[in-house]
């Protein structure tokens, strides 16, 4: 099930907490690593790191994208 206008809703609060927290959500479902895609991923589980800044990118369904970044201040 998709939660439809509350999803960016969903992620901003995900955002704030990661940079209140100090945690890395993870990438869910990260099976196998690209040899060839240089990133510092965080598989399946949080990682305590320092977040200073967070990036929410939201597709609709009807074509609307918006993008919120959050700071630590």
């Amino acid at each position: 099930a998709h939660c439809l206008g509350a999803a960016s809703a969903l992620e901003m609060i995900a955002c704030v907490m990661a940079i209140q927290e100090d945690v890395v959500p993870p990438t869910a479902n990260y099976r196998e690593p690209d040899p060839a895609c240089d990133l510092d991923i965080t598989p399946n589980v949080p990682r305590e790191r320092k977040v200073r800044v967070a990036m929410s990118n939201a597709f609709a369904m009807g074509g609307t994208n918006a993008v919120l970044a959050f700071r630590q201040v």
